[in-house]
C-alpha cells in the first residue's frame, strides 16, 4: 500500500507543472544528522508564514549526500522530512496537509561532482513544496 502511495504521489507530483508547485525555503543539516539547528528553525518559521495562508498539499522531500548506502540514506532522509514535519505540526499545520517523502542519496539536487564539503552540504537537504492542485 505505500508502493502505491509513493507512486501516485510521484505521479502527481512529477506532472504538476512549474504553475502548480511552489517551492519554499530549503533547510539544510549536518553530516549524518536530522536534528534542526537554529538556522534550519528560521528557515522553517519563514514558510510557516506561507504555509498558514493555503490550504494545499505541502510535500516534505528529503535528501541526502552520496556518502553511504542507499539504505540507510534512505532512513536518513525519510528521518530529517520527518523532523520538518513535527516541527510544522508543533507550529500548527495540520497533519493532514503534510506529506513526507524520502529519496536519500538517489536524486541529488544539482550537479555538483560532490568532492568538497559545500558540494556533499548541498544534498544534505529537505524541500517543502506547496502543490496546487
Amino acid at each position: 500500500m505505500k508502493k502505491l502511495i509513493l507512486v501516485l504521489l510521484f505521479s502527481v507530483i512529477g506532472s504538476a507543472n512549474a504553475a502548480n508547485r511552489v517551492s519554499l525555503t530549503k533547510v539544510f543539516f549536518a553530516v549524518d544528522q536530522d536534528t534542526l539547528d537554529s538556522t534550519a528553525k528560521s528557515n522553517l518559521d519563514l514558510n510557516l508564514k506561507i504555509l498558514r495562508e493555503t490550504n494545499s498539499l505541502i510535500v516534505l522531500d528529503g535528501h541526502c549526500d552520496s556518502r553511504g548506502s542507499s539504505e540507510y540514506n534512505f532512513s536518513l532522509g525519510q528521518r530529517r522530512a520527518t523532523a520538518v514535519r513535527k516541527y510544522y505540526l508543533a507550529h500548527g499545520i495540520p497533519a493532514a496537509r503534510l506529506i513526507t517523502v524520502s529519496f536519500g542519496k538517489e536524486e541529488q539536487l544539482g550537479l555538483w561532482d560532490e568532492t568538497t564539503p559545500v558540494d556533499l552540504s548541498i544534498n544534505r537537504v529537505v524541500g517543502t513544496t506547496i502543490l496546487v492542485i
